[in-house]
């Protein structure tokens, strides 16, 4: 557990309350703020809480502060270079994004969307009776799969088509936005189609689709928001004893009776300490980045698996680990650690540069709200991208998020682009003068 250093936890507040105070003066609509606060609240509970452990150097917390700052600056700054997309797609787009949001289409690309999940339980082998008899949770199998990486040819199709599909899917719930039982239970179907196709669903997958059903929710129903509180605050004892319970099923370790407050000690510590755990170690090792390859997993974000193959690019979290551990990826007894973005950003960057990669990240979480704060109806699109930047980023790291904002948009972009430019020629063509 955290020992908490009485004078670095005020310094921890101060600084933080400074940024807050930064971020709502850069900030001017409501889309803008949820996501900038919640990023610095994501990297204040992820990274900013381990800092004041008594036995972490004091300069982490100005490592915090620089890069809370440069969140805040890398934001504002995006906001200023993407300003003008939200006016294009309010202009031009808006009526094709509705489209996709009313009448039939809604249910039909739900229904879609799970089927394209249950196609996994088809083949390569049939495993559908699954469904009514799943598996026990089982966390060596699961990642001893992602570390093999294996997929036949039409299993990656699959896998490629579902990932294009998902904004369309957050799109789609924006019909059922105001039906709690219908938006649960979507929600709820696919995440455990998935849990039964790969006998494991990670508790921070949990923890995500909760959240974002209940800020959907939070968001749509202003009349209820005090029962929504009431409920998660009563709700929060079981469902953490419920995460440390599941914690340990799906090591395959036997359920013996778990003491609450244990249980919540243990899940708060496995959640907030990161820096200290993984964090702190990698720091010292004094090892750091090849940025060549860094820069190449970027930019081959986009290109599907089965046609960059063996592509020489870095795997950040494994690469960390592997430091960490002492250990190589294909070494027994190997896992991914959690360092935090804050030793992430280190390792990268090094200890002089390392507030570029929170200007980076303040700068996408900008493009992101200028992308969607002049479209109601990409709202739920929206929480769920504010949900990858406070909670995947700040938990999981860069790796966490550039695969879903690049690789799972692709295909929105692309439909945003041609919106665009189909509208601004028909108008063209009516009004030449208006439109050059």
């Amino acid at each position: 557990m955290l020992n908490i250093d009485p004078e670095k936890f005020v310094v921890l507040l101060l600084t933080s309350a400074i940024t807050t105070w930064l971020a709502l003066t850069v900030t001017s609509n409501q889309a803008q703020r949820v996501m900038l606060l919640l990023v610095l609240a994501g990297f204040f509970l992820y990274s900013g809480l381990a800092t004041t452990d008594v036995w972490v150097g004091a300069q982490y917390i100005v490592y915090y502060g620089i890069f809370s700052f440069s969140i805040v600056f890398g934001f504002w700054v995006g906001l200023g270079l993407f300003s003008s997309i939200g006016s294009a797609i309010s202009e031009f787009a808006a009526p094709r994004v509705e489209s996709l949001t009313s009448g039939r289409f809604p249910s039909y690309f739900i229904l879609f969307f799970i089927a394209l999940h249950l196609l996994n339980l088809v083949a390569p082998e049939f495993r559908l009776h699954l469904l009514v008899d799943p598996p026990v949770p089982n966390l060596r199998l699961w990642f001893s799969g992602r570390l093999e990486g294996s997929q036949s040819g039409g299993n990656s199709l699959l896998h490629y088509i579902t990932t294009l599909s998902v904004p369309f899917f957050y799109l789609s719930l924006f019909y059922f936005r105001r039906n709690a039982v219908k938006l649960i239970l979507i929600v709820g179907a696919i995440t455990y189609i998935k849990y039964v196709d790969q006998a494991y669903i990670g508790r921070s997958e949990l923890f995500f689709n909760a959240v974002f059903i209940f800020l959907v929710l939070w968001t749509e129903h202003r009349t209820i928001r005090w029962l929504l509180v009431v409920a998660a605050v009563c709700s929060a004892p079981v469902i953490v004893t419920g995460f440390y319970a599941y914690s340990l099923l799906r090591l395959g370790v036997d359920l013996a009776s778990i003491d609450l407050t244990d249980a919540v000690a243990r899940v708060l510590d496995s959640e907030f300490t990161f820096l200290i755990r993984a964090g702190i170690p990698l720091i010292d090792s004094a090892q750091h980045a090849d940025l060549g390859r860094y820069f190449a997993w970027i930019l081959t974000l986009p290109i599907p698996s089965l046609l960059k193959g063996g592509a020489d690019v870095a795997r950040v979290n494994y690469e960390m680990s592997a430091i960490v551990l002492g250990r190589g990826v294909s070494d027994p007894g190997f896992y991914v650690l959690l360092p935090g973005l804050l030793a992430e950003s280190i390792y990268l960057f090094g200890n002089t540069f390392f507030f570029a990669h929170a200007i980076f990240v303040g700068t996408a979480a900008a493009f992101f709200c200028r992308l969607c704060e002049r479209s109601s109806n990409m709202n739920t699109m929206f929480i769920y991208v504010v949900m990858l930047f406070f909670y995947s980023l700040n938990r999981g790291g860069i790796s966490s998020l550039l695969p879903s904002v690049v690789n799972e948009f692709l295909l929105f972009y692309l439909f945003l682009g041609i919106s665009i430019y189909r509208t601004k020629a028909s108008l063209w063509r009516v009004l030449p003068s208006q439109y050059p």
